[in-house]
């Protein structure tokens, strides 16, 4: 990472100058030479290990080998220059088509975006329209059922009106029928006690008279025994006196 490399030196280095810090964190620069050759560290520091953040190897060289490093690193980065031109360029030729393909993307959209608003105001009005005209149909079957209802209800009305005027009159014939009838059980109930009155009065004579039959059999027993005793009477006399007859006649002659 070239480009934050010497920002971030520079922050680390900076760390290095400040004293330790309450956390028991501190950063030292670390430069390790043997021989011909040297290596510097920053090292964070704390309790418990040693943590390196960057390293840099330092190697041996003159100016010629140091100029030559940095030609060489110049046609690099010429190199990386002319690259980058060339696809700044065809970055640039690339965006410039695709700017004039959003524009024309912007206008399409923009004219979609019209004929989207125009279509849902369109939409939007048919839909009202559509739901008023569903409003005023569901009003109409909603005036026609209730019309509908009223009628039944005013029908049905007069008919139990009807029905009960025709009870009352039926109620206010039984009412009557009671009352006369009422009245007939009032009279038989005074002819049925009357009827009772003299049915024990009949009972009563009706024993006498079985009494009094009962002794006029008697008496007619008595008196057929009596008639039939004095009709053998008779009957003996009669012959008796046909005897007499006979035996006159006979001394007669």
């Amino acid at each position: 990472d070239f480009g934050s490399f010497p920002d971030k030196v520079v922050s680390l280095l900076e760390r290095c100058g400040v004293q330790r810090v309450q956390s028991g964190v501190s950063f030292q620069a670390v430069l390790t030479v043997r021989g011909n050759e040297s290596t510097f560290r920053i090292v964070e520091t704390n309790d418990f290990k040693q943590l390196p953040h960057i390293t840099l190897a330092f190697h041996p060289g003159d100016d010629v080998s140091v100029k030559e490093f940095l030609a060489f690193r110049l046609g690099e980065v010429k190199a990386s220059h002319e690259g980058l031109a060339a696809d700044l360029k065809s970055t640039q030729d690339a965006h410039a088509s695709v700017s004039l393909r959003l524009a024309d993307t912007e206008s399409e959209l923009a004219s979609l975006r019209e004929r989207h608003a125009r279509t849902l105001m369109q939409a939007d009005a048919d839909a009202k329209a559509a739901h008023a005209a569903a409003a005023e149909a569901a009003l109409e079957e909603r005036c026609a059922l209730l019309a509908a209802a009223d009628a039944r209800t005013a029908e049905l009305e007069r008919r139990l009106r009807s029905q009960l005027d025709e009870a009352g009159s039926k109620s206010a014939a039984l009412d009557a029928d009671v009352r006369r009838l009422r009245d007939a059980k009032y009279e038989l109930d005074a002819r049925v006690s009357e009827l009772s009155h003299q049915l024990g009065s009949a009972q009563g004579n009706v024993r006498a008279l079985e009494a009094e039959v009962a002794r006029l059999r008697t008496a007619h027993a008595e008196l057929s025994a009596s008639a039939h005793e004095q009709l053998l009477a008779l009957n003996n006399a009669r012959a008796g006196r046909a005897a007499d007859a006979e035996r006159l006649t006979a001394a007669a002659a």
